[in-house]
């Protein structure tokens, strides 16, 4: 039996967005890892976790920069895209 046309829109959509659930998926997975890399520095210079676990953490050029800075980059990149796919979703 042949598919009506309308019987095969619904599986090109269905076939289409499962294909773009995978893409987001991975992308999703890949920021995750780097969320977690860029989250270690931001981790181990931050003045509270240092406090808590009573360790000092080397002191280098800059050091004073690296929690605000590494959050900055930690944000734009595990953040944003989450925000930017909220978008059209919150106005649906």
């Amino acid at each position: 039996m042949a598919k009506q046309p309308q019987e095969h829109h619904q599986e090109s959509s269905h076939q289409h967005k499962a294909v773009h659930h995978s893409s987001h998926e991975m992308l999703f997975r890949n920021r995750f890892w780097g969320s977690v890399l860029l989250s270690l520095p931001v981790l181990v210079y931050s003045a509270t976790i240092q406090d808590w676990l009573g360790y000092q953490a080397p002191t280098v050029s800059g050091s004073d920069w690296i929690t605000p800075v590494f959050s900055v980059v930690l944000f734009a990149y595990g953040g944003v895209p989450f925000l930017q796919m909220a978008m059209p979703e919150l106005r649906q």
